[in-house]
């Protein structure tokens, strides 16, 4: 797909369209992924654009098959200015934008949730103020904005996750610069933010995920002193607290993941520690289903253990050689560690080769 994009990518309901969403100082332009083709594949071709570029805003899917687009950076080395109060709503039958209501206040790295009565929650980031803990809600049906209970703390780069039971788990972050280890959970039938369990390793980037039994798994991010992390835990709503589960085979952040339809969560690409020069072409995908319990932990394939080459013909390692002589006893070490707890029949499979690895 040509054109650089730095955020925003959500999708219509159903197998209808996919819109991508650039902003700030990469793209105000849209995309739409056209139906598949005969031979099967899916074509991505210009749409309309945003009439504000922006950057770390949100895009949330409407009960209606509109999309919310909300906030986000829209002026120079993302300065907030009024712009960053505005929305659009992406008409999936036109396939273009419209104005929507503006926020109360502007919003950057925030959160924006549909909740169980189609209304959005969105939370946290940044405003005009600084790190902020005020919460709004937007009603679709009257089109407008409404400020709810404020979060307990003011955070940015969390995981939002909206429960089985209509909750939603607010999760790690930063605060003043440093990794979070608290929580809290946004009640709809009261309007207000409660504490739950702390996650049991400060972290920020990372990823939340819903597994089949209503289980959140959070994944990645970095920690303390900025150190990528490969591990993960898993939330209970029932008790409330965060258990670590087992490890990710490639620390990363700014990753993504998604539930598939087995229930099953596949966390696709990211970066090391390397960051720029560390982009990772690599997926893994979770064993963890409905009620599924015991001492595997959640990762047992790579899709690919590549990173993506770097546009033009020269190619530089990601790491030194002394760091990638690291990273391939921590890899032999998990992979012992894996073997000698029984995950080897029962969990893991090995990556895929790839002739590219260690490059980028």
């Amino acid at each position: 797909m040509a054109g650089a994009r730095c955020s925003g990518v959500m999708t219509a309901r159903g197998l209808v369209r996919v819109a991508l969403l650039g902003a700030a100082s990469c793209t105000a332009m849209a995309a739409t992924a056209a139906p598949a083709n005969r031979a099967g594949e899916t074509a991505v071709r210009p749409a309309p654009g945003l009439a504000v570029a922006r950057a770390a805003h949100t895009a949330t899917l409407l009960g209606d098959g509109t999309l919310l687009v909300a906030g986000g950076c829209t002026g120079d080395s993302c300065e907030l200015d009024s712009r960053g109060t505005t929305t659009e709503v992406f008409q999936p039958k036109s396939g273009r934008f419209t104005p929507g209501p503006r926020l109360p206040a502007p919003m950057v790295g925030h959160s924006a949730t549909r909740l169980a009565d189609g209304k959005v929650l969105l939370a946290g980031g940044w405003d005009d103020e600084g790190l902020t803990e005020r919460a709004y809600l937007y009603d679709p049906g009257s089109r407008t904005f409404a400020a709810t209970g404020s979060m307990q703390a003011a955070r940015g780069g969390f995981t939002a996750t909206r429960l089985r039971d209509g909750r939603v788990l607010f999760a790690g972050g930063s605060s003043n610069g440093a990794p979070l280890r608290s929580a809290e959970l946004y009640d709809p039938a009261s309007g207000r933010f409660i504490r739950t369990g702390s996650i049991t390793t400060a972290r920020i980037g990372h990823v939340a995920a819903t597994l089949g039994g209503g289980r959140i798994l959070v994944a990645g991010g970095s920690g303390a002193g900025g150190r990528v992390l490969a591990g993960a835990e898993l939330y209970d709503p029932r008790t409330g607290t965060f258990s670590k589960t087992g490890d990710m085979r490639f620390a990363r952040h700014k990753h993504a993941a998604a539930p598939t339809a087995g229930g099953r969560i596949l966390v696709v690409g990211g970066s090391d520690a390397n960051d720029f020069r560390g982009r990772y072409a690599s997926a893994e995908l979770t064993t963890l289903r409905a009620g599924a319990s015991g001492p595997c932990g959640p990762w047992p394939s790579v899709a690919s253990s590549c990173r993506t080459p770097s546009s033009g013909s020269a190619r530089e390692p990601c790491s030194s050689p002394e760091e990638r002589r690291a990273s391939s006893a921590t890899t032999t070490a998990r992979a012992r560690s894996a073997r000698s707890a029984g995950w080897e029949s029962s969990c893991s499979s090995p990556p895929l080769r790839c002739s590219r690895t260690g490059e980028c």
